[in-house]
């Protein structure tokens, strides 16, 4: 028979708090929050709706920091949008979206902050002749990485609000969120390219990766011009080395394995056409991004 010892309520409240179980805690709060702002909007109530997405908000961002954490405030922040926008039928399948993916990143996650440094790394040394030295897999902080650029993924309006978009509006302090504004929008599959302000790198190029649907709504041409136009731009601004995040592989849902597949076809395909990049260095946060990255390397 399993027994506990007696704690009285002073000693307690000593006791600190575990950061997994408060994050779960506070998703599970913000699921709800959606299944009634759901409701709230079957009855035509988008005030209240839109109400219960923000008090949703402010709890995700009271919580222990994390990835996943960010990753759920910049997700009510676009449920939110959705919603003052009356695009009713993509907020009901973006809610219903999001609830299974936090259920399912929070499963494969740890309680760790972004800018945990890793050691591990590959520099390529199986890879052809021509690409040598040039494909670098590292687990690791992109906010750290001294390379000329590095890649932002990030959501339309550049808001600096989740996951490693979040990460890299930190590291580089308000002058990087001041020049996003007045970027206004980048669409998905586009590139946009603001300076680096604190960041080691000297310029950020900020990407939307897509949102995964199956894989049957393009998501992998998609994914695909993602870093073609990430690679093009750094061409077009002399950057010689470039860090890329894993694209699309947190909240949006993209199979690791799939998207590192992607990733490094398009970057092996753009190092054999052209010379003008020195190094490309994929730098995963996940260790199931860095396994991937290394089988697809």
């Amino acid at each position: 028979m399993f027994q506990l010892p007696v704690v009285a309520a002073a000693a307690l409240a000593e006791y600190p708090l575990n950061p997994e179980v408060q994050q779960q805690v506070v998703l599970m709060s913000a699921a709800r929050a959606k299944k009634e702002a759901v409701q709230k909007v079957d009855e035509g109530d988008y005030t209240t709706a839109s109400q219960l997405l923000q008090t949703a908000r402010k709890q995700v961002l009271a919580a222990p920091a994390s990835p996943l954490m960010e990753q759920e405030a910049i997700a009510l922040i676009d449920l939110d949008r959705d919603l003052q926008r009356r695009q009713v039928q993509q907020f009901r399948k973006m809610s219903h979206y999001q609830s299974h993916s936090i259920s399912r990143s929070f499963s494969q996650s740890t309680y760790h902050d972004y800018q945990v440094q890793r050691s591990q790394r590959y520099r390529g040394q199986n890879l052809p002749d021509d690409l040598r030295g040039r494909i670098e897999v590292i687990q690791g902080d992109i906010t750290k990485q001294r390379v000329d650029a590095i890649v932002n993924a990030t959501d339309n309006y550049l808001s600096g609000s989740g996951g490693v978009d979040a990460a890299i509006h930190r590291a580089a302090g308000s002058e990087l969120k001041k020049e996003c504004e007045q970027i206004h929008r980048c669409e998905t599959g586009e590139a946009k390219i603001t300076r680096g302000y604190n960041l080691p790198a000297r310029w950020v190029i900020h990407t939307v990766g897509p949102v995964w649907q199956g894989g049957h709504q393009g998501e992998d041409q998609i994914l695909a011009q993602c870093y073609r136009n990430c690679l093009m731009l750094a061409e077009q601004y002399s950057i010689k080395t470039i860090a890329f995040p894993a694209i699309s592989t947190g909240l949006r849902g993209f199979p690791s394995d799939w998207a590192s597949r992607i990733a490094c076809s398009q970057v092996k395909i753009f190092l054999q056409r052209n010379s003008a990049i020195e190094k490309v260095v994929f730098v995963c946060f996940e260790q199931r991004d860095f396994d991937c990255y290394l089988n697809s390397v």
